[in-house]
């Protein structure tokens, strides 16, 4: 058995690679940042070179690969059709399970890409476990950091809206056990934390443990795509944020579901001890 972990330094990529080099696992870290890759890890991980605008890398990339971790990379929004064609060389490479990373209600809309890819792996043939999860306690020390330390703002057209957060150390860890047990042929997991909060709370919790006054900006949804439209963000990734603004608003993303507890025999990483173990990104102000 060799694993296959595709985008492997990102948020839940690495954490993976972490368990699997635990477990003494025979797996390969994929990623296209080979200087990033090398410096991630604090132990010698087996990397290989992959690039998804590259199709030369498929192949030797999937030799003698038997079970893959695969979601759309953060890095490409609205490029969802060259994982299409990477789908395609997956089965024809004789992968033996898939294990695919949505998200949080993406099954109800057809016509959103990771939808679109879910159904993808789905055709391939290729057995698969889809995973779920809801929005990454990780956000706040990587995408919202600067935000944070520099303006003490915490922005999310959320109003008091609360979301089921979830600790990417928890989806590596059911991802890992699931690449290293197998056998979980069609099924899908919604993964959330164990408990739903407004932005409202985790901005105060924030402050806390960063000692200073956090506030939570809560524009109207439009406002907030209008912004995003004039910072020329992509628009499949604006389009992407708006369900996931409508999402929030329906409240779907305070659903709180048994299966990471399931899954590991244990409950979820909580909030407070997420941020606990970051504490210090918050409590150093970065420079802007």
């Amino acid at each position: 058995m060799k694993i296959l972990v595709m985008s492997s330094t990102g948020k839940v990529g690495q954490e993976i690679i972490r368990e699997l080099h635990k477990a003494k696992a025979d797996y390969r870290a994929a990623t296209k940042s080979l200087e990033r890759a090398n410096a991630l890890w604090d132990f010698p991980a087996p990397i290989v070179y992959f690039n998804y605008d590259e199709p030369a890398t498929f192949a030797p990339t999937l030799e003698g690969v038997t079970r893959l971790f695969l979601l759309h990379p953060e890095d490409r929004p609205g490029r969802h059709h060259t994982l299409f064609t990477f789908i395609d060389a997956v089965a024809r490479a004789g992968v033996k399970e898939i294990v695919f990373m949505s998200a949080l209600g993406a099954d109800l809309r057809p016509t959103d890409p990771l939808c679109q890819l879910e159904q993808s792996v789905v055709r391939s043939g290729v057995p698969h476990t889809i995973l779920r999860p809801n929005w990454f306690m990780q956000n706040f020390n990587t995408q919202d950091l600067q935000q944070i330390n520099t303006q003490n703002e915490l922005r999310l057209p959320s109003g008091e809206a609360r979301l089921s957060l979830i600790d990417t150390r928890d989806i590596a860890a059911v991802a890992a056990k699931l690449l290293l047990k197998g056998g979980q042929s069609g099924k899908a997991y919604t993964l959330t934390g164990g408990e739903a909060l407004s932005y409202g709370t985790v901005a105060a919790r924030l402050s806390a443990i960063a000692n200073r006054t956090i506030t939570h900006i809560s524009p109207t949804p439009a406002n907030e795509l209008q912004r995003m439209k004039d910072m020329n963000w992509d628009a499949e990734l604006i389009y992407f944020m708006e369900w996931l603004f409508e999402d929030i608003q329906r409240g779907y993303t305070a659903n709180v579901t048994s299966d990471v507890q399931e899954l590991l025999q244990r409950p979820p990483r909580t909030f407070d001890q997420y941020l606990h173990d970051y504490a210090p990104v918050w409590q150093i102000p970065i420079q802007s």
